[in-house]
């Protein structure tokens, strides 16, 4: 099955950026599973866009497992 092109609001980027440096100065290993974490995450949503909880205004709420991030979406047709 193909997975939906998943794209970025530059704010989402810039939120994910600031809590991975955050993570940086406290440790790195933290820091890279964060990065691995929010890969899966945007996979998870690209080959399954229904897996996040429904949220207001026809978004989906995916919490990430074991960091304190969630990624709020909007599935569009293309």
């Amino acid at each position: 099955m193909p997975s939906k092109r998943v794209r970025l609001h530059e704010d989402a980027v810039a939120e994910a950026q600031a809590a991975f440096d955050w993570y940086a100065t406290q440790n790195t290993a933290a820091a890279a599973a964060f990065v691995d974490e929010l890969d899966h995450a945007v996979e998870q949503i690209g080959n399954f866009p229904n897996i996040g909880a429904p949220h207001v205004f026809r978004t989906r709420r995916y919490a990430m497992r074991r960091f304190p991030f969630t990624l709020v979406y909007r599935e569009q047709e293309r």
